[in-house]
């Protein structure tokens, strides 16, 4: 497998959904970049889509969740596994920051595994970007009232974006998915889209030694790089000393073709990157269409690994 870093640089506010309208994260996770990428190859050839499908599917292709970046520094999520980082630990401050602390730069990430992360200098998301409301109205009724509503944005602030680790079984994943990053950047990613929201531009770089050597091999535990899901028959052993959050994706099927009415995707209950485990999985791309579609609905849940130990 070899792999790519998609350092992405947002042209307009993002507006990346989480419980309410009114709410707006500023990190996607992995399934929502795969849905993405699978309603740009419907616009493509035919067979672009299944394409996609068989790569994922076979494990030819991996994609991480969009971590953010400050300037030159790429992070990572912070692990759910204990480790000792020394007797300052116990400071009501410093106990704080570690709680407070999500996302790791790579730079920093061996310090943090080996207990000697100066979290009180770490770098800080509020560097990242601002929180928005956006104030809209739309038509209710056929006296053409409207009705005003309030969307969450995102703004990154300048040199800052999000970051996706791709990897590649095959030059045909590759190139699959250079085209079709070239045409999402223009459609862009998250919500409101239709209003400008979510566009971007990409530089793509080389994973520096470190990660690349991480994201291959075994070891005695392993972490989550994006939001993934067990087969059913993966799920009992997965479990096993595994120390995890989990996240409900839900959400609506964003296909015209599907439905003479909005419908809702089936929900699934999914890990969380930074989740650790001791036995790997295979994961699935799993179909969350309901009994009213008239076609299949993708959800990602294929896992990349990060060794930690």
């Amino acid at each position: 497998m070899n792999y790519s870093i998609y350092k992405l640089r947002f042209l307009a506010p993002v507006h990346f959904g989480k419980n309410q309208l009114s709410d707006s994260e500023y990190t996607l996770c992995s399934d929502t970049v795969f849905s993405a990428l699978c309603m740009e190859a419907v616009r493509m050839e035919s067979d672009i889509l299944s394409n996609l499908l068989q790569l994922a599917d076979s494990g030819n292709l991996q994609i991480s969740d969009a971590f953010p970046y400050i300037g030159e520094k790429l992070f990572l999520p912070k692990p759910h596994v204990f480790i000792e980082h020394g007797k300052e630990e116990n400071s009501s401050i410093i106990k704080k920051a570690f709680k407070k602390l999500k996302y790791i730069t790579i730079d920093d990430f061996e310090n943090y595994l080996k207990g000697s992360f100066d979290v009180l200098n770490a770098a800080q998301m509020s560097q990242l970007g601002v929180s928005g409301l956006k104030v809209s109205a739309s038509v209710r009724n056929e006296e053409g009232e409207t009705m005003p509503y309030e969307v969450g944005t995102y703004s990154f602030n300048e040199g800052c974006g999000l970051n996706l680790i791709i990897g590649f079984g095959s030059d045909e994943a590759k190139t699959l998915i250079d085209s079709l990053l070239e045409q999402l950047q223009h459609s862009g990613l998250g919500g409101k889209r239709s209003s400008g929201y979510g566009r971007f531009s990409f530089d793509e770089l080389e994973p520096d030694e470190w990660l690349t050597s991480r994201l291959v091999g075994e070891a005695e535990k392993y972490m989550l790089l994006n939001t993934a899901l067990p087969k059913e028959s993966e799920l009992e052993d997965a479990l096993l000393f595994a120390d995890y959050s989990l996240i409900k994706r839900s959400g609506f099927v964003s296909s015209s073709s599907y439905s003479d009415s909005w419908q809702r995707k089936k929900d699934l209950i999914m890990f969380k990157s930074g989740s650790c485990f001791e036995k790997r999985f295979e994961g699935d791309v799993f179909d969350v269409s309901n009994e009213s579609g008239t076609h299949p609905v993708y959800r990602y849940g294929k896992p990349m690994f990060m060794r930690i130990c």
